[in-house]
């Protein structure tokens, strides 16, 4: 039963990778039906994501345990020329 329970479970996480990196519900199920034999609907589909996103939310709203301080810098590359020669310089 351990195996199938793992199989399962990485089944499931290779459809919801699939999903966030934009391949649509329709061809995870063909994907899944040309590897596996079996069709996933997509209802099954969005339950699954579902549950992917719920669990996200619940970490997003998570309670911080100290405060993490931050620095935010913003920057650009600008083109310069020193000498009649072209150079990129990065700027703060």
């Amino acid at each position: 039963m351990r195996m199938t329970f793992r199989r399962e479970s990485s089944i499931e996480e290779a459809m919801v990778e699939m999903y966030i990196a934009g391949v649509s519900t329709r061809r995870v199920s063909d994907v899944t039906e040309a590897l596996f034999g079996a069709s996933v609907s997509s209802n099954a589909m969005s339950e699954l994501n579902k549950n992917v996103y719920d669990r996200l939310d619940e970490w997003r709203s998570r309670p911080l345990q100290k405060t993490y301080p931050y620095v935010y810098l913003d920057g650009m590359v600008m083109s310069r020329f020193f000498n009649a020669c072209p150079f990129k310089s990065p700027s703060l």
